[in-house]
């Protein structure tokens, strides 16, 4: 299952003319220690493939936790 953000440009507040700049697609790849316990890739819109792995996540927390999460460690890996 994926869990998808899309970022859009609202001009205006204009609807009909709303488009997207951006996509982050998150996933599931696997049990870790406990069984409410994931962890989790995701990649953005220009990326080809889900290549970034290893956010650790506990599902109790909810989606907008996880997606603070995976920014968070985005913003890691741009100051690196």
């Amino acid at each position: 299952m994926t869990l998808r953000v899309i970022v859009q440009i609202v001009p205006f507040g204009d609807e009909e003319k709303a488009y997207e700049i951006d996509r982050l697609d998150i996933g599931n790849f696997g049990l870790i220690d406990y069984p409410d316990t994931c962890q989790y890739m995701y990649k953005f819109k220009k990326d080809t493939e889900f290549s970034k792995y290893g956010v650790e996540h506990s599902r109790k927390d909810g989606a907008w936790a996880l997606i603070r999460k995976v920014l968070g460690d985005c913003l890691l890996e741009k100051n690196r």
